[in-house]
């Protein structure tokens, strides 16, 4: 878990289920109201950007991303079956996890995978 001290622009944070990476980042301490921290965050997963501000107390966790390249095959039922160019292991995504790009795949199209997991 990370404080607010520890928050810098680059560090990747979850924050409501969702990862997002931080832009910009202001500390400020204001009398007796205690410390913020004003921070402009991307999600990682549909791109849009928003302001947040935590206060003194609070805690986020800290995530790691990895990205990879995979090829998209075929679709089976809602989900839809994806190879990892590296390991060659096959997995699934359902139509809730890729949203309206769904729409948009050609069996063969190469696409880059966002793997996360949270740091301890």
């Amino acid at each position: 878990m990370l404080g607010i001290t520890e928050i810098k622009s680059g560090k990747k944070i979850l924050l409501g289920d969702e990862p997002y990476v931080v832009l910009e980042y202001q500390h400020s301490k204001i009398g007796r109201a205690g410390a913020v921290l004003r921070t402009k965050l991307r999600n990682l997963v549909t791109g849009a950007t928003l302001e947040h501000t935590f206060q003194g107390a609070d805690k986020v966790e800290e995530v790691e991303i990895a990205k990879s390249r995979a090829q998209y095959l075929y679709q089976e039922g809602e989900n839809f079956v994806f190879m990892d160019n590296a390991s060659y292991e096959q997995f699934e995504l359902n139509t809730g996890a890729l949203g309206p790009a769904s729409e948009y795949l050609v069996e063969g199209t190469e696409v880059t995978v966002l793997n996360g997991r949270n740091v301890h």
